[in-house]
């Protein structure tokens, strides 16, 4: 899974020259998704 912080600094980037809202979708498997701060953290990068 690609780190946070990455996705954050991609949603910053996207912004700063397309001008779109920032956003995430997160599709998983149930399992995949045990980390249940991971959840939140990627939220918050949103």
């Amino acid at each position: 899974m690609v780190p946070v912080s990455y996705w954050r600094v991609i949603l910053e980037k996207l912004d700063e020259y397309f001008k779109v809202p920032k956003g995430i979708a997160i599709e998983a498997n149930p399992e995949d998704l045990a980390d249940e701060a991971r959840v939140y953290d990627l939220a918050e990068a949103a």
